[in-house]
């Protein structure tokens, strides 16, 4: 099933060609020919503002590449594809998607998988919290939840569950599935 996994475009877009403008609104932030994302997430902690400026550089790179995968996945007529997306509905994105399906999990939760990742620090996980949705608001917004705080096993059984039901409705639809990847 074709994926827009938002946080690897970001990734690819700091080894390539958000590389010269991020460099331009923070120098100290490029090394060795690309994003030191360790010393951009000290910019962004000690300087709030620095977070309109990246997110400016950014989200409009994220867009143009999300708007061609789905142009791709149009002209082949897909019939679902999955956009994970992490801040979707704090980024006014929501139009347009068919379906919103919100995988959640509790702040201590998202917490332990985050720390758990090689590159993660405590101040970025609350740096990254505080621009998100409430989660509360996020589950309201959302068409279907999918609870992953019991397991792999059984949040991947409810994501197949989601997919065989939209599969069997016959319509395209996005789907938002990404408050936890851990």
């Amino acid at each position: 099933m074709p994926l827009f996994d938002a946080d690897l475009t970001v990734r690819e877009l700091y080894r390539g060609e958000a590389i010269a403008p991020i460099g331009r609104a923070f120098p100290e932030a490029v090394a060795r020919g690309c994003v030191d994302r360790g010393t951009l997430a000290r910019i962004l902690r000690d300087d709030p503002q620095a977070f309109a400026a990246l997110n400016a550089i950014v989200h409009p790179m994220v867009g143009s590449k999300r708007r061609a995968f789905l142009s791709e996945h149009t002209k082949r007529s897909t019939p679902l594809v999955v956009l994970d997306i992490p801040l979707l509905l704090e980024a006014g994105h929501r139009e347009g998607i068919d379906l919103l399906i919100v995988a959640y999990a509790s702040r201590e939760e998202r917490r332990r998988r985050y720390l758990a990742r090689p590159e993660a620090r405590e101040e970025m996980f609350d740096l990254i919290e505080s621009k998100q949705m409430d989660l509360e608001k996020k589950r309201q917004e959302a068409d279907r939840l999918i609870d992953t705080m019991r397991g792999r096993a059984l949040s991947f059984a409810l994501v197949q569950a989601t997919i065989a039901e939209v599969m069997s409705l016959g319509g395209r639809s996005f789907i938002d599935g990404h408050a936890d990847k851990g």
